[in-house]
C-alpha cells in the first residue's frame, strides 16, 4: 500500500508504534514490511497536533529542529501573525508549528495587565479568533462604568469600547445611567400633626454625577434613595396641620431637594427638583372641605351682591339730589320716561283743546303729595 505526501505536508513514519522519523513529499509504501509501519500526514500551514503527546515526540531532535515551539506561560496569551496578519491566539500550554515558506510571527502579552495593550488595534480586538480569549465591555454615550479589579474600584470609564483578557484576575464593571432620572413615591400614608391620614404622590428628579462616590459608598442607591424620600416626607407632614399643608404644598418641593442635598452628601447624586404630584385625602374630608369651599363660594358671592346693590343706592341717590337742585334736569328725565313709555303705546287719545305735549306731560307726570 502506497502513501502519498505532497508538497504542503508532511508525514511521521512510525514502525510499531514507534516514531523513526520525518518524511518529506513523495510515495511511500505503508503495511508489514519489517514491522507495522504507518504514516501520520500533516498540513505544515496547520498548528501541529499529533495524536501522541507533543512533549514526547519533541524529545527527537530531529522533530524539534523541524518545528517551530511555542510555549505558553498560565498568565500569557501569544498572538499568531501569518505573513503580517493575525491568525489565531495561542492559550496557555505547548505548540508547534511546522517550519516552511510561511512567514509566522509570535507575540506574547501579560494577562496580567488585564486590558489589551494599544498595540493591539481595532481589527485585531474584533477578530472571531481573539473572542475566546477575551472579553468586551462596551459603554454608551448616557452611561459611565466603574472598573473593579479583584474587588478594589480601578478606574472610571468613559463612553467607548473596552477589551480585557480573560485570565484568573476578577475582572468586573458597574454602570451607571448620567441621564436626568426620576424617582416616585406613590401612595404614601401619612399623617398630619392634627392626626389626618392622607395619601401622597411625590416625584423627584435627580442625576448621578460621580460614580465612582456612589459605587465606594452606596449599595443599591435606588432602594436607599426612595427610604430617605419616605422619611423626608414624613418629617415635612407631620409637622404641619391639614390646612397648613394644603397651603404649603408648593414649598415641599424646595424643602426636600435641601434635605436631600444634606442627608445623602457623598452619594455622587445631584438633585435637581421635586415636588408632591397629589393630594389624596379621607372621604369624610373630602366632603368637610368641599362643604367649606361652597359656603366661602357663597359668602364671597353675597358680599359682591351687596357691593353692587350698594352701588346702585348710592348712584339712585346722587340722580334724585341732581333732580331736586336742577328742574330743568328734571324735565329733561321726565321727557325721557315720557319718550320710553311712549314707545310701548301703539293709539292714545287726546280730547282736551290744550296743546298736546301739556297733556303728555301731565298725564305722565308724577303725582305730587299734597301739603
Amino acid at each position: 500500500m502506497k502513501q502519498i505526501i505532497s508538497m504542503d505536508q508532511r508525514g511521521l513514519l512510525f514502525r510499531d508504534g514507534m516514531f523513526q522519523k520525518i518524511l518529506g513529499p513523495g510515495r511511500y509504501s505503508v503495511g508489514n514490511f519489517l514491522g507495522q509501519r504507518t504514516i501520520a500526514v500533516y498540513n505544515v500551514a496547520d498548528e501541529f497536533l499529533p495524536l501522541h503527546k507533543l512533549a514526547v515526540l519533541l524529545e527527537h531532535p530531529a522533530l524539534k529542529q523541524a518545528l517551530d515551539v511555542i510555549e505558553v506561560a498560565d498568565d500569557e496569551i501569544v498572538l499568531l501573525y501569518e505573513g503580517g496578519n493575525f491568525k489565531q491566539a495561542l492559550k496557555s500550554g505547548l505548540h508547534a508549528f511546522w517550519k516552511s515558506g510561511i512567514k509566522r510571527e509570535y507575540k506574547s502579552y501579560k494577562t496580567t495587565d488585564v486590558e489589551l495593550p494599544p498595540a493591539i488595534n481595532s481589527q485585531i480586538r474584533d477578530h472571531e479568533a481573539l473572542k475566546a480569549v477575551t472579553t468586551v465591555t462596551e459603554v454608551p454615550s448616557f452611561e459611565r462604568t466603574v472598573l473593579i479589579i479583584n474587588g478594589q474600584v480601578e478606574r472610571l470609564l468613559e463612553p467607548g469600547k473596552y477589551y480585557f483578557w480573560q485570565s484568573p484576575i476578577n475582572v468586573h464593571t458597574k454602570s451607571y445611567d448620567v441621564r436626568q432620572q426620576q424617582i416616585d413615591l406613590s401612595g404614601q400614608e401619612i399623617m398630619t400633626k392634627d392626626k389626618v391620614t392622607l395619601r401622597l404622590n411625590l416625584m423627584c428628579q435627580y442625576r448621578v454625577v460621580d460614580p465612582l462616590e456612589l459605587y465606594k459608598n452606596i449599595k443599591e442607591y435606588k432602594e436607599q434613595l426612595h427610604i430617605v424620600l419616605q422619611l423626608i416626607l414624613r418629617e415635612y407632614v407631620g409637622n404641619l396641620h391639614l390646612d397648613e399643608l394644603l397651603e404649603q404644598k408648593d414649598q415641599i418641593g424646595g424643602f426636600v431637594v435641601a434635605r436631600l442635598r444634606e442627608r445623602c452628601l457623598g452619594w455622587g447624586l445631584e438633585f435637581q427638583s421635586a415636588g408632591i404630584k397629589d393630594v389624596i385625602l379621607p372621604g369624610e374630608i373630602k366632603t368637610i372641605l368641599e362643604q367649606v369651599l361652597q359656603a366661602e363660594k357663597r359668602a364671597q358671592a353675597n358680599i359682591i351682591r351687596r357691593r353692587e346693590e350698594t352701588a346702585s343706592t348710592r348712584s339712585l341717590l346722587n340722580t334724585a339730589k341732581l333732580m331736586q337742585d336742577n328742574p330743568l334736569l328734571f324735565k329733561l328725565k321726565e321727557m325721557e320716561h315720557v319718550e320710553a313709555i311712549s314707545q310701548n303705546i301703539t293709539q292714545l287719545s287726546l280730547n282736551s283743546p290744550e296743546p298736546l305735549g301739556e297733556q303728555l306731560a301731565r298725564l305722565f307726570a308724577a303725582r305730587q303729595p299734597v301739603e
